[in-house]
């Protein structure tokens, strides 16, 4: 078994988890509204930032970056009126070294593969809203080359347990966040 597919198997529950968060669940449904949507995105953009301005701290995997979602995020809360330097830090404690940050970069890389489906979804209930962040597809190169990185990594080692530690932590702490938003009835 490769790393990649060891981590699948030690985060598939965490990285499940997301797939049933009720805050997820309503861009799928016809409840988005523009403030649902916007409380969904500034969580992202909570997040992504948060890892991408570790990753630029760190000087680490610049390949890897998450910049580009960090502007789309930005450009759609805009349009939301939503001021991003306004928002909560997402809770970052865990990622310290080059493995804890492949961790967390890896969840939200890998988290494009279900973009588009998001998009059409978000587009098809709310055509109003702006899906600019949602699609961002996967630049298989740069994934490819995550994999690469995941992959040089022994199962049997101290930065495996990193790894797998800080992809959990990463799915744990968005699930939850995501759990806190509060949303108003229409």
């Amino acid at each position: 078994m490769n790393m990649h597919n060891y981590l699948i198997d030690k985060t598939n529950h965490a990285h499940n988890s997301l797939h049933v968060n009720p805050a997820l669940r309503r861009l799928f449904s016809r409840e988005i509204s523009h403030d649902a949507y916007a409380k969904v995105l500034s969580c992202y953009f909570s997040a992504v930032s948060s890892i991408e301005g570790i990753r630029k701290e760190l000087n680490l995997w610049p390949s890897f970056s998450l910049e580009q979602e960090c502007v789309r995020l930005t450009d759609d809360l805009t349009l939301l009126d939503i001021n991003t330097q306004e928002l909560p830090v997402f809770n970052t404690s865990w990622i310290q070294d080059e493995f804890s940050l492949l961790g967390a970069l890896y969840v939200f890389h890998g988290s494009k593969a279900g973009a588009t489906v998001m998009s059409n979804s978000i587009k098809r209930m709310n055509a109003d809203l702006p899906v600019g962040f949602f699609s961002i597809t996967t630049n298989e190169y740069q994934w490819q080359s995550l994999l690469n990185a995941i992959n040089s990594i022994n199962i049997d080692s101290h930065p495996s347990n990193v790894l797998i530690e800080s992809a959990l932590m990463t799915f744990q702490n968005f699930d939850s966040a995501l759990k806190q938003i509060e949303f108003t009835s229409h």
